[in-house]
């Protein structure tokens, strides 16, 4: 379980890295202030949901897909909250969201397909 969560800490701060240095160098108009957050959203989202999957040796799918499902949820909530409240370059920030969502989507996936290859 550690190993897993610190796959994917260091994913996301290569993550964050890399959309800094993106912003910062090419496109400087497109910073925005709370950058960070989005992948220490994933991390610490992952982490919590990679905890409660080893802890119970005997999961259902039912509460894996609930889990996704609240992934989907709290971020169309964080999104629509950060469109409609703060507003600073919701371009950035839908693009910098998407980026770490995807690359958190890929790697539960694969976490969750490797968990059921050690089961079989």
């Amino acid at each position: 379980m550690t190993k897993y969560i610190i796959k994917l800490t260091a994913l996301m701060a290569i993550i964050l890295g890399i959309e800094e240095i993106l912003i910062l160098t090419v496109l400087p108009s497109f910073s925005f202030t709370l950058l960070p957050a989005i992948p220490i959203f994933f991390a610490i989202f992952g982490a919590i949901v990679f905890t409660l999957i080893f802890k119970n040796k005997n999961i259902s799918v039912s509460a894996v897909m609930g889990a996704k499902m609240l992934k989907i949820l709290l971020s169309l909530v964080i999104i629509l909250a950060y469109i409609f409240l703060i507003k600073e370059n919701s371009k950035a920030f839908l693009a910098a969201y998407f980026i770490a969502f995807l690359a958190y989507l890929l790697f539960e996936t694969w976490v969750l397909s490797s968990i059921n290859k050690k089961k079989e």
